[in-house]
């Protein structure tokens, strides 16, 4: 019996490790489960975006984890700009929390018509990240009740007037395009609105701050939207400043980056030709300026306008004429290759330099010359004050086909 219980003894170890070898992984089995300690991540309970035109935009998100969220980013973006911009959202950092951010119009402004894409980026303590997809909030002025009519790419949004009055603007606008020799159906134009708004304050109250009283259209070529200010009463001017407005659109809305901004007095020179006569007002200011020796230089009127009446108004007139000066003396082509040169990025004296063989100080006497030698100081009744050049879409349209040359040119050198 002892040498039995020795015996048993001696194999105790082994029977001892197949019992642990048999029942350790059913023990493993039945041990409580013990939960991942990482996030199990963000949740959006909420996001919502308000159109405050033309104070401000309104974003607002609703958001939770289980750990507590430190970092809420709005990301948006303005129409087909490609370009995002990132701002810090305002909250408290919790587990749960009521973000927002305002886009304040005054300070950075965007017209009606424009679409804001915009998407939240939340990030909590844990390290947990989450970037919603992206949602939309289009900008319109509230304060209104629109109508729209569209024809073609452009539509048209009033308030004021029956639908003969939108008419009118919109075939003003058609026939910015035709003579730009534009086709309506081209893919390469895009949508365009316009906003017609029938008094002084219900325009002025749409506009950035900072934009001066004497305005009466603005477009936004990067958007192509153009606000201007068009009572129902008086539609020859209205379309005068659709075709003002539309030009702007054709002509800095086929620049991309690769061209070069032309200078100002060029750019509302060539808009003012596209509207047909010259502005009795524009007639008056520059024989005014011209009479005192007061006209401003090629150089002053290449960037900003004045801010006051009579300078911004005396701009524009000088502007207007010298362009129609420059197709009478030096043609339509020379024009287009001064226009190249600008867009090509060419400084004053080069372009002109280019495209006529001689420096803007040195044309800028002739063009004075010339206003002296058509005796356009006499005030007499009945005398032309500026060259009027005939049919003014040809002249349009070289300008834009220029455009589409030089952005075909681009493309060849980029691919």
């Amino acid at each position: 019996m002892e040498a039995r219980r020795r015996g048993l003894s001696s194999l105790w170890p082994l029977i001892s490790s197949l019992v642990v070898a048999l029942l350790l992984p059913a023990l493993v089995a039945l041990r409580p489960t013990v939960a991942n300690a990482a996030s199990p991540g963000i949740t959006v309970l909420q996001s919502t975006a308000q159109n405050g035109f033309p104070t401000g935009l309104t974003f607002s998100l609703q958001a939770s984890s289980s750990s507590t969220i430190t970092a809420v980013r709005l990301n948006y973006r303005v129409g087909d700009d490609p370009v995002i911009s990132v701002a810090d959202a305002q909250f408290v950092p919790a587990a749960m929390v009521h973000a927002s951010y305002q886009i304040d119009l005054s300070r950075e402004y965007y017209p009606p018509g424009v679409t804001v894409h915009y998407r939240w980026q939340i990030e909590d303590q844990s390290g947990a990240k989450l970037v919603t997809n992206w949602a939309d909030l289009s900008i319109t002025d509230l304060r209104f009740n629109w109508h729209s009519q569209t024809q073609g790419p452009v539509t048209v949004n009033w308030y004021d007037g029956d639908d003969q009055f939108a008419a009118a603007l919109l075939q003003a606008a058609s026939h910015a395009i035709t003579s730009a020799n534009f086709d309506v159906n081209a893919p390469g134009l895009q949508p365009v609105q316009i906003f017609a708004y029938a008094q002084p304050t219900d325009f002025q109250g749409a506009l950035g701050s900072g934009t001066q009283q004497w305005v009466g259209g603005q477009a936004f070529p990067t958007y192509r939207v153009i606000l201007i200010l068009a009572p129902s009463s008086d539609v020859p001017d209205d379309q005068r400043s659709v075709a003002e407005e539309m030009t702007h659109i054709l002509l800095d809305g086929s620049a991309n980056d690769a061209f070069a901004p032309l200078p100002t007095w060029l750019d509302e020179g060539i808009a003012n030709v596209a509207e047909g006569s010259t502005d009795p007002a524009l007639q008056q200011a520059l024989a005014n300026a011209a009479k005192t020796h007061h006209l401003l230089s090629i150089q002053a009127i290449s960037g900003n306008f004045p801010d006051d009446t009579d300078g911004a108004t005396l701009a524009y007139a000088e502007s207007e004429d010298i362009v129609r000066y420059f197709v009478s003396t030096y043609g339509r082509q020379k024009l287009s290759a001064l226009i190249a040169g600008f867009r090509e990025g060419d400084t004053s004296d080069e372009a002109f330099q280019q495209s006529i063989g001689m420096s803007t100080a040195t044309f800028q006497q002739a063009w004075e010359a010339h206003l002296n030698a058509a005796n356009l100081l006499s005030g007499q009744s009945g005398s032309p004050l500026v060259t009027i050049v005939s049919a003014p879409g040809r002249l349009l349209a070289t300008i834009v086909e220029t455009f589409v040359q030089l952005f075909q040119a681009t493309k060849g050198k980029a691919a």
